[in-house]
C-alpha cells in the first residue's frame, strides 16, 4: 500500500523539478506558463 501523504509528496517535488527545469531551460518565454499552473 502506498501513502497517499507520501505520494502527495512525491508528486509535488516532481512537479517543481519539472517548473525548475523548464524554468532554467527558457525564462522569459515560460513566465506565464508558470503563473497559469500555480
Amino acid at each position: 500500500m502506498v501513502d497517499n501523504k507520501w505520494y502527495n509528496y512525491i508528486e509535488k517535488i516532481v512537479y517543481f523539478l519539472f517548473v525548475y527545469i523548464i524554468t532554467r531551460e527558457n525564462t522569459t518565454n515560460n513566465t506565464n506558463f508558470i503563473k497559469r499552473a500555480f
